[in-house]
């Protein structure tokens, strides 16, 4: 009897054993798939909010001289406006410039006509382009900027200088003026920027920049090939822009480079993009 006990003591221990061992190896599990469940609807979340979102306007209004009187009306204080459409514009108040420094605001206000109302919309950093505005621009009462709150691209490119910018043309799809590219060539370079990539432009420097100028001088122009690309480059680029019927914008982007370098010409290196092209980051 004693023996049939022991037996059944033992079974009952292995029993109890195993239901322990069994519950420890399925409690992990569960909670991993609880998190994979979760994480896998907050990624279907953000997928739909993405392509839910609103785009911005594809409206387009002409420059016209600004009615400061309006806006002082409208906002009960002085204003300093910078550039206006028929329902967008660009200012401070008065009272936002006075700790501007003499080179300008570092930020600027969006003002957009509403039912014949003009509202604030947002404040931007100038130096940034407005095709980052989710990032740049920001609302004082910290609620977030919407596509309603930012002008369409084409009068992005009428009212914000910094979209007609040689640097960031390619992605704004603006046209610079003339006098957006004179101010881009007659500013001095306070600092120089090591860039191995395109676009170049002036006060850019490096082994890409030497190799640019050691062409243009092949080509006849008086162009020091130190690496520095400043004003005598600047001339040099714009010229052989015109002959190739390029805009001359004085920066070098991919259709100038191929233009300068045709078939990759002179260059040695790896077409590492694939895209036929000896670009300056792939020259040896």
């Amino acid at each position: 009897m004693f023996g049939v006990k022991k037996t059944g003591a033992v079974v009952l221990f292995l029993s109890v054993a195993l239901v322990a061992c069994s519950s420890g190896s399925t409690s992990a599990p569960a909670e991993s798939t609880r998190d994979s469940v979760a994480m896998t609807t907050v990624q279907t979340a953000a997928a739909v909010t993405s392509t839910t979102e609103a785009q911005l306007s594809t409206a387009d209004e002409p420059v016209i001289p600004c009615d400061v009187k309006a806006f002082r009306a409208a906002f009960n204080t002085k204003m300093v406006m910078d550039a206006c459409t028929t329902t967008w514009a660009v200012g401070n108040t008065d009272r936002d410039t006075w700790n501007c420094s003499k080179d300008g605001c570092s930020q600027v206000d969006l003002y957009h006509l509403v039912n014949n109302a003009w509202k604030s919309t947002a404040t931007c950093h100038v130096d940034q382009p407005l095709t980052y505005w989710k990032g740049s621009c920001y609302k004082a009462d910290m609620s977030p900027v919407t596509t309603a709150d930012i002008p369409s691209p084409a009068i992005q490119c009428k009212i914000w200088p910094m979209n007609r910018n040689l640097h960031y043309i390619s992605e704004t799809g603006c046209e610079p003026t003339a006098a957006d590219i004179k101010a881009m060539v007659a500013a001095p370079c306070t600092r120089w920027s090591d860039n191995p990539s395109l676009p170049l432009e002036k006060c850019d420097s490096g082994y890409a920049v030497k190799v640019l100028q050691k062409r243009l001088s092949s080509a006849g122009h008086s162009v020091r090939p130190d690496g520095y690309f400043g004003g005598e480059t600047v001339a040099a680029v714009m010229a052989e822009q015109k002959t190739a019927g390029l805009q001359q914008t004085g920066l070098v982007d991919l259709p100038t480079w191929k233009a300068l370098f045709p078939g990759n010409a002179g260059l040695k290196g790896t077409d590492s993009n694939g895209n036929g092209v000896l670009e300056p980051g792939e020259i040896s």
